[in-house]
C-alpha cells in the first residue's frame, strides 16, 4: 500500500488525572481518504513517565501503527513513529482456527461403546 499520512493537527487537554496530546493524522491509499488517526501522549500527575497510546488502523492486509513519539517542539517540530506489519490479522484468524480444530478433534463422538466380553459371557 502507499499510505500518505497528513499531520493535521495537535489538541492538548486536561482530564481529573492526566493532561494529553492528541494528534490528528490524515490517511489517504492511492489518493482515497480512508481515515483518520489520533496517536495521543499522557502525562499522568501521579506519575513522572509519560505514556504513549499507539493509533492503530487493523485490516485483513495489515496493521499501520502510528505512534507520537515526542511533543511538538518550540518551533512546533513533532515526532512520530509510524510501522507497517503485514498480515497480522491473520494470526488471530489462524489461532481462532487453531482452537475451533482441537475442540473438533477433542469432542466425544456419537458411536456407541462396543460392550467387552467377558469370560463367564464367552462360556454360556
Amino acid at each position: 500500500n502507499q499510505y500518505i499520512l497528513t499531520f493535521d493537527k495537535i489538541d492538548q487537554f486536561a482530564t481529573t488525572s492526566k493532561d494529553v496530546l492528541a494528534a490528528s493524522i490524515s490517511i489517504t491509499n492511492h489518493g482515497e481518504p480512508i481515515g483518520l488517526l489520533t496517536p495521543e501522549k499522557y502525562f499522568p500527575y501521579q506519575f513522572d513517565n509519560a505514556v504513549s497510546e499507539v493509533a492503530i488502523r487493523s485490516t485483513l492486509r495489515e496493521d499501520l501503527y502510528i505512534i507520537l513519539v515526542s511533543p511538538p517542539d518550540a518551533d512546533g517540530t513533532t515526532a512520530f513513529k509510524f510501522i507497517v506489519n503485514p498480515l497480522v490479522s491473520w494470526i488471530w484468524i489462524g489461532g481462532v482456527a487453531l482452537i475451533a480444530g482441537a475442540l473438533l478433534a477433542f469432542w466425544p463422538s456419537r458411536e456407541r461403546p462396543v460392550p467387552l466380553v467377558t469370560s463367564e459371557q464367552k462360556e454360556d
